[in-house]
């Protein structure tokens, strides 16, 4: 298997250029999302599974995220190459002044309206050359229209187990030759939640951090385990990173502009 540990766009269009081949010659390409995973979270010396991983393969130091450096914009620059002022999500939660319309994460009326989403995500493209793809809860595959969502697509659900999203990659993986998919997504928020709640220093952010290192290492064990071994290129990237926050650097915009007539539809730093 070769196992790439990247975050740089060039790596995901190169993997893609190979699905030019017969579909059973075709290699398996899993993108792997690891939400507020920091660049320098690997060299904490608790993820043991991701050194194997780079050793395997290769390892980017850092990239720098499109802005604003949120989940979805990101998420989304990632599988479409284009800037969030270009592919429609400048945010996490914005409003659109000339319909009137939000657009809010958390909001699933929104989330699956496809008007917010320009541009041609990484799974379309795959679907137009008859590359089946499947997607376990990357932003912005639940769109509700058939030909702009993945073959296979989970709405998403952050109750959802670890073990259950790696299971289902692993199942679609398993699916008969004619039905299985060749690009697959999938994606974790553990880091990116105990980030914002706890910060990214300190035991906490470690927590996740270690969980979704073993994460990495029954992902690739199950994927041993089915005989995919050399076939299946695994390509892991984070949208951002984070940094500390000063108890007395917050400037609260709403507060600032209690008395005036300017919308503030937005959140964080």
């Amino acid at each position: 298997m070769r196992r790439i540990f990247l975050t740089l766009f060039f790596t995901i269009f190169v993997s893609i250029s190979a699905f030019s081949a017969t579909p059973h010659s075709r290699p398996y390409v899993l993108l792997v999302s690891f939400d507020g995973f920091r660049w320098d979270y690997p060299d904490r010396g608790i993820t043991p599974n991701l050194t194997r991983m780079a050793e395997d393969g290769v390892r980017a130091i850092t990239f720098e995220p499109a802005f604003p450096s949120k989940t979805f914009p990101n998420h989304y620059t990632i599988v479409t190459g284009l800037y969030p002022q270009n592919n429609g999500l400048i945010n996490n939660r914005f409003f659109d002044y000339f319909t009137g319309k939000q657009y809010r994460v958390g909001d699933t009326i929104s989330v699956r309206n496809a008007y917010w989403y320009k541009g041609e995500a990484l799974w379309e493209t795959a679907e137009r050359q008859r590359v089946i793809s499947a997607s376990f809860f990357w932003p912005g595959s639940e769109v509700r229209l058939s030909y702009r969502h993945p073959t296979y697509f989970k709405k998403y659900d952050g109750s959802v187990p670890a073990i259950k999203r790696i299971n289902g990659i692993i199942h679609w993986l398993q699916l008969p030759q004619n039905k299985r998919p060749h690009l697959l997504f999938l994606y974790f928020s553990d880091t990116d939640d105990y980030g914002h709640r706890y910060g990214p220093n300190g035991t906490k952010i470690n927590e996740a951090i270690r969980f979704l290192d073993k994460q990495v290492g029954i992902l690739r064990a199950k994927i041993d385990s089915i005989g995919m071994r050399d076939s299946v290129n695994i390509v892991l990237v984070s949208d951002h990173g984070m940094t500390q926050l000063r108890p007395d650097g917050k400037i609260l915009l709403y507060k600032i502009l209690k008395d005036s007539k300017v919308r503030i539809d937005g959140y964080g730093p």
